[in-house]
Parts: structure tokens; C-alpha cells; sequence
């Protein structure tokens, strides 16, 4: 798949994937891109799914006085875990499923003293609600990542983490269920 972006007057180089198009679009907002209907899945309709009524959210407290999350309440949270030097997987950052095989995460949690993190380094645990990669959930699913995005703009603290953005693909794509679903994303310019 090739396609060209184009924002305002300014032309962005061609990309030859759908992952890297759509890091495209989330860094340039409204975007013109043309491609095979069956190359990039979007539109799913069991995305922003919660067992709870995220509308009460807006006036609770994150972070002061919040609740533990329960199983199920935000499925699209995800865990990634980084293979540290003694072969142990440890909790590392987070992201959010954004599409069956799509996480999109921070470029911060991908490059470490200046290098980017290879896909083997990294695994993704989804219908998790504990940090631990090692503590035992049934509702769990843990994935390998076939390819890390991450913007050839982004300088990290030499440039105060702007375009600090990034995306993994997933080796296979993830099965839906209660505990594992994707947030929603509006791709339009109407936002």
C-alpha cells in the first residue's frame, strides 16, 4: 500500500503502510489519504465499550481520591512490558488498543537513551488488571509486536518530548471480548 498525506500546503513524505498512515494522520490531523478499502480495518463498531457509564467520569477525581479500576472498565488499556537484561518481563509503560492489532502508546515508552526498542524487546498484556506480567488472570491475553512506529521528528527531552507519539503493531490480531475491546478514535477533522 502507498499513499501521500497531505496537510495545508505542507506535502509529507510517502509511507508504504497502513500503520505508518495512520501515525500520519494522529500527527497532522485532517489528512487525504487513499487507500484499498480492505488494507486498514476502522470503523469498529464494538469499540469505546465499557462495563461502566464513562459519562460519570468527567467529574471524578483521576488521580486524589480516585477508585481502583475494576476489571472491564476501560478494555482498551494496555500494558507493555519491556524484556529487561536478566530475560524478566517487566511493567513498563502503557497504551490503548486502537484497532484489533493497532497500540497506540508514547514514543518515550519505545526509546530509551536515544534507541528504539526492537519488537522482541516488547509485549503487550491486554484484559489485565494488574501491572504484574507474571501475576496469573484469566481474563489476560499477552501479544508479541511485529513492527514498532515511532516518528523519525521525535528527539525525546532534546526537543520537550514533542511528537511524542507511537504505535506497535501486533503480531496477530487480538480477540474481542468484555475485558479486551478498542477505545474509539474520530479520524475526521471535526473534532
Amino acid at each position: 500500500v502507498q499513499f501521500t498525506v497531505r496537510h495545508s500546503a505542507m506535502q509529507v513524505p510517502t509511507v508504504r503502510s497502513a500503520l505508518a498512515g495512520l501515525l500520519c494522520v494522529l500527527l497532522y490531523g485532517s489528512c487525504s489519504i487513499s487507500l484499498p478499502s480492505d488494507s486498514f480495518k476502522c470503523g469498529i463498531p464494538e469499540c469505546g465499550i465499557s462495563r461502566i457509564n464513562l459519562e460519570n467520569y468527567e467529574d471524578l477525581p483521576l488521580i486524589q481520591n480516585g477508585e481502583q479500576a475494576q476489571l472491564g472498565d476501560f478494555p482498551w488499556a494496555a500494558a507493555l512490558y519491556k524484556m529487561e537484561d536478566e530475560g524478566m518481563l517487566e511493567q513498563h509503560c502503557g497504551g490503548t488498543l486502537i484497532t484489533t492489532h493497532i497500540i497506540l502508546t508514547a514514543a518515550h515508552c519505545l526509546v530509551i537513551d536515544g534507541i528504539k526498542l526492537r519488537p522482541q524487546q516488547i509485549r503487550v498484556g491486554l484484559g489485565k488488571i494488574y501491572r504484574d506480567y507474571y501475576q496469573h488472570e484469566s481474563t489476560a491475553d499477552f501479544f508479541t509486536v511485529k513492527e514498532v512506529v515511532v516518528p523519525q521528528r521525535y528527539m525525546g527531552a532534546d526537543q520537550m518530548f514533542a511528537v511524542d507519539i507511537a504505535l506497535l503493531d501486533l503480531d496477530v490480531e487480538v480477540r474481542l471480548s468484555n475485558t479486551i475491546r478498542p477505545a474509539c478514535l474520530d479520524l475526521s477533522d471535526h473534532f
